[in-house]
């Protein structure tokens, strides 16, 4: 692995820790009640983390010179938004 793909690789993965930042963990999300401000505060906190997966993605395919992280990163911000929307729709607290 070349130092470029290096760089990318340690980029893309700190940019999957930016959830863990503005979300809590999901299995919080499934086992307590939300009022509407809160899945509300929660969607916000989503499209937050998506802006910034999608940022430093961005970053990373212009070092890369490749769509493959800003596409990886797409995919990933599709997942974490679905797996958020699912345990707030199924709440068993």
């Amino acid at each position: 692995m070349n130092n470029d793909n290096l760089l990318v690789f340690s980029i893309a993965l700190g940019a999957i820790g930016l959830y863990s930042t503005f979300m809590p963990p999901v299995h919080e999300v499934v086992n307590g009640e939300q009022s509407n401000g809160e899945k509300q505060a929660l969607r916000e906190a989503e499209m937050i983390g998506t802006a910034h997966l999608l940022a430093v993605a961005l970053i990373a395919s212009f070092m890369a010179k490749s769509a493959m992280p800003l596409l990886l990163a797409a995919g990933l911000g599709v997942s974490v938004y679905l797996s958020y929307e699912y345990a707030m729709a199924r709440v068993i607290g």
